[in-house]
């Protein structure tokens, strides 16, 4: 029952992979976000467009891919923002690290 007409977009592509990481355990990725305390504002989780707008507001572009500042936390508008793939292979957790 969305209650806007961006179900195409990208945006709403990268917030519904965002949330499936986050909360559904048969998710390949899910060992790696959910499972390790990951979650998403109330905020976002509530309302798409929340999480729409502030994509506008915070420079996305369609080249940019969503980046968590701090791996170890959460999805979040003071812990998001847009970058570049290159940028955000740099901002990775080293392998074998749980947290």
């Amino acid at each position: 029952f969305t209650k806007h007409k961006l179900c195409n977009s990208r945006q709403y592509s990268i917030y519904n992979n965002m949330k499936s990481r986050c909360l559904y355990e048969g998710n390949k990725d899910y060992k790696d976000y959910g499972n390790r305390g990951i979650t998403i504002c109330d905020e976002w989780l509530a309302d798409f467009m929340s999480f729409y707008n502030w994509s506008l507001e915070n420079g996305y572009q369609e080249t940019l891919t969503l980046d968590r500042i701090d791996n170890s936390s959460n999805y979040c508008p003071e812990n998001c923002r847009w970058t570049t793939m290159k940028e955000q292979c740099s901002n990775r957790r080293p392998k074998g690290v749980n947290k």
